[in-house]
Parts: C-alpha cells; structure tokens; sequence
C-alpha cells in the first residue's frame, strides 16, 4: 500500500522529450483506476513522447478495470506513433494480463530499468 495510505498512489514524469514515466503503487480496480488513466492521458497528450513506460512493479492488485485501461493506453499510444511500455514482475500483475490474453499483446518488461534502457521507437 502507498505511504499515504490511500489504496493507490501514482507519480508521472518526463524523463526527457522522448520518455515518460508513469509509477503506479497499490490496487488498481474499478475505484482507482481513473487516477492512473488521467495520468496516461497526460503522458500521451500532444506532442506525445516517443515511449511511455508504465511502471507496475509495486501494484499488489490489478483487476478487469485496469487491464481494461492498459489496452486503451496501449491503442492511444500507437495513434500517436508512440510505445507504450508496461513494468511488471508481480503475480498480482502478470496473472490478469496473462488469463486475458493480454500479456502477449503489450510490451512487457521485467524491471523499469530495462524498459528504459531499450532505445525509443523512431
């Protein structure tokens, strides 16, 4: 759980003009996941960067909702020729997407260091 003991916490950067980070902590369900979404929606506003990383590394819940929201960021990313790239090495995270079918689809990293280390799509 976050430090604030809210459920979720969420923090965005821009690593540069080509990277954005998006850290996601907590339990993202059907209550928290608007917060995560608005955070995308800044990260892909124009003019997009190049890559976004989603880092899901320290999320201990993600239900139908925020697989949901993965999919939709994963689909606006590619309309504005960007990459989205999602953190995840938890159970809690990788089962959802993989029962879904959506772990094959999106680009998964092991470690936020990896996702950031691959040179970003031209």
């Amino acid at each position: 759980m976050p430090k604030s003991g809210s459920p979720i916490a969420v923090t965005s950067d821009f690593l540069d003009q080509d990277v954005a980070l998006v850290v996601v902590e907590g339990e993202v369900d059907i209550s928290s996941a608007s917060l995560v979404l608005s955070e995308l929606q800044i990260a892909l506003r124009a003019p997009a960067p190049k890559v976004v990383v989603v880092d899901l590394t320290d999320v201990s819940f993600l239900g139908s909702e925020g697989v949901r929201l993965l999919i939709e960021a994963d689909e606006r990313a590619q309309s504005v020729s960007a990459r989205l790239r999602v953190v995840a090495s938890r159970r809690a995270v990788l089962r959802p997407l993989e029962i879904t079918g959506t772990l094959s689809k999106l680009d998964v990293y092991d470690s936020q260091a990896l996702a950031l280390k691959e040179a970003p799509v031209p």
